[in-house]
């Protein structure tokens, strides 16, 4: 959340935990100033990079939805796992 304001100038971060079906999704929405995901360099971001790498390590999927002036909203989505 705190990129979403000291980067994205956001004013207001929702963020939904939810669990169906056998999956965890975690989203995060705010309402900044997004940029675009397809370009390369400090837009696409090492913090990017590492939470899309975690996904998969976790079996996971790890999705970036952004666009100048509308904001960003990531999604990651893992199988969930009883902690024994």
């Amino acid at each position: 959340m705190g990129n979403a304001v000291s980067h994205g100038g956001a004013q207001r971060v929702d963020v939904r935990l939810t669990r169906a079906n056998g999956l965890v999704a975690l989203t995060v929405a705010d309402n900044g100033t997004g940029f675009d995901p397809n370009r390369g360099g400090a837009s696409s971001g090492l913090g990017l990079i590492n939470m899309r790498e975690r996904a998969r390590q976790l079996n996971g999927t790890f999705n970036v939805s952004s666009e100048p002036g509308r904001g960003t909203a990531v999604q990651v989505t893992i199988p969930f796992r009883r902690m024994v």
